[in-house]
């Protein structure tokens, strides 16, 4: 699979995506799709390891992905894990409902009383989660050849969230955008999506102890 992906580029890259995104948009985040969307997912990420980052005019080649979707078969048969394993049954909340979701428990004073500043990384999470929802939105009101890469955002674009995207914190800096060539980045719905509601369990859980304990423990070990 390494050697297949080091054959594909930034068009293959970017057909995964919006693959995904499409198939997110009509099956959501449910159990039945969850394996065909890991992989797609898992070949994202290896193509963007291991392939040609470089921002190109072009088709995907339909081989290359053909070849790579039939080397990581087996991955169709993943199944949720851990924090995930009961949510996609049910789970039928939009990428802005999640954000609201998560803002509420940050606000929680519990939460401030027995964190206090350590808390902050969340927040800049949460303003960095917003600021992309904006940016991917604002693309979907443009014309369709404007939409052509409503994926790719320019590093400078960041800029916008007013701060030093240098200071920003571990929680923000493991934002799921995915570097490219020529100070590019490509933005997946999906991944930013799904690293969200990861985060939005653990802090549910979190906020929870508290409530019932007046601890704070850490939500594997429950």
């Amino acid at each position: 699979m390494v050697d297949l992906a080091r054959q594909a580029g930034f068009a293959e890259l970017y057909g995964l995506v919006e693959e995904l995104h499409f198939r997110r948009q009509n099956q959501r985040c449910c159990l039945k799709d969850y394996g065909l969307q890991a992989q797609l997912k898992t070949l994202i990420h290896l193509i963007h390891r291991y392939g040609d980052r470089q921002v190109r005019e072009g088709k995907p080649d339909q081989r290359i992905l053909s070849d790579l979707k039939k080397a990581s078969t087996h991955l169709n048969q993943i199944e949720p894990r851990g924090l995930l394993k009961r949510v996609p049954s049910t789970l039928h909340v939009s990428w802005p409902e999640l954000l609201t979701a998560f803002g509420l428990v940050v606000g929680e004073q519990r939460l401030w009383s027995s964190l206090g500043s350590r808390l902050r990384p969340l927040e800049n999470y949460l303003q960095m989660q917003r600021f992309l929802y904006f940016l991917f939105t604002r693309r979907l009101l443009r014309s369709p050849e404007e939409q052509r890469y409503k994926h790719v955002l320019e590093e400078w674009e960041l800029d916008q969230l007013g701060q030093d995207r240098r200071g920003l914190s571990d929680w923000t800096k493991r934002v799921p955008l995915l570097p490219l060539q020529s100070q590019k980045l490509l933005l997946s719905p999906e991944l930013l999506y799904d690293d969200l509601l990861v985060k939005y369990i653990e802090l549910a859980l979190f906020s929870e102890n508290l409530q019932t304990t007046g601890h704070l423990y850490v939500a594997e070990q429950r």
